[in-house]
Formats: structure tokens, C-alpha cells, sequence
């Protein structure tokens, strides 16, 4: 019987180094996330791209041009590097700066239905022993200030992924 309690002991033990590890690992993640020095800002990429749908994100210019996000996902956490207007030839520059600088071309992660075969979706690239990924989100210049929800825009065209 004795071996019974030194064995649910040891587990016990067991159990609590590994959520004592587990909080010092949360709280390390963290700190790093927590650094200034880490490029661009904490990004909610579907909330964006509803806004920019909506007509609601600040700065949003409704020309006739793509609107495109580039992010960067570090130790799990989205930020965004940069944002703004861009014709379909500076999408397709960016995406080939990106395949360059990985050296790899991005993947069409979700296409468009108002465009699937043109530059509008979410790109991911990330090249050979890089930790971190970076996206390319494009959102067509028909759905920039439609006035609804990017999510149900991709409803009613019959989302493609």
C-alpha cells in the first residue's frame, strides 16, 4: 500500500512542476509580446477587414483601389506591420517582394469570390528556418466601403476557400 501513496505522490509532484512550468512560459510569452521592439501593433485581422467593409476603419480611402493589411505573426500573436490603398500592380509587387525576401512565393490561403483568380485574399508566406510567418491580407475594391460585413459579403458570394 505504501508504494500506492509514494506513487500518487510523485504524480502529484509531477503535476504541479508542469503547471508551474506551463504559468512561467505564459508569463514569459508574455513579456516578450510585451517588448516595444517588436514590429508593428497587435492586429484583429477579421475585425479590420469588417471595418474596412463596413466603410468604419480610420483612414480608409474608397478610390477604387484594393485595400491591403501586411502582417506578421510572432510567437502566435498577429501584428500589423503596415496598411493602406494599392493598385492591383503594388499587390502584386508586394506579394513578389515577400516571395523574394522568404524565398518562397506566398499561398493563397482564402480567395476572393469577386475576384479568385486576381490579387484579393489572405496570403501566407514564411520561408525555410524563419519563426515567423507573414500575411498579406487583400480585401477588393468592390467590397472597401459596401457598407456591410466583410463575413457576410463572403456569404451572399459564396465564399471560396
Amino acid at each position: 500500500m505504501a508504494w500506492y501513496l509514494w506513487l500518487v505522490l510523485a504524480g502529484l509532484v509531477l503535476i504541479a512542476g508542469y503547471l508551474a512550468f506551463a504559468g512561467y512560459m505564459a508569463r514569459a510569452r508574455r513579456r516578450l509580446l510585451d517588448r516595444t521592439d517588436l514590429p508593428g501593433v497587435p492586429f484583429d485581422g477579421a475585425r479590420a477587414m469588417n471595418e474596412v467593409a463596413e466603410g468604419t476603419r480610420p483612414g480608409l480611402i474608397e478610390d477604387g483601389r484594393y485595400w491591403y493589411f501586411h502582417c506578421i505573426r510572432i510567437l502566435g500573436e498577429m501584428r500589423l506591420v503596415e496598411e493602406g490603398p494599392a493598385t492591383e500592380d503594388e499587390v502584386q509587387d508586394h506579394l513578389a517582394s515577400l516571395g523574394e525576401y522568404h524565398g518562397t512565393p506566398p499561398v493563397k490561403e482564402k480567395r476572393d469570390p469577386l475576384d479568385p483568380d486576381g490579387p484579393s485574399g489572405i496570403f501566407s508566406v514564411k520561408g525555410e528556418n524563419q519563426p515567423n510567418q507573414e500575411w498579406l491580407m487583400v480585401v477588393h475594391p468592390g467590397m472597401v466601403g459596401s457598407g456591410q460585413r466583410y463575413d457576410q459579403l463572403q456569404r451572399q458570394r459564396g465564399r471560396s476557400d
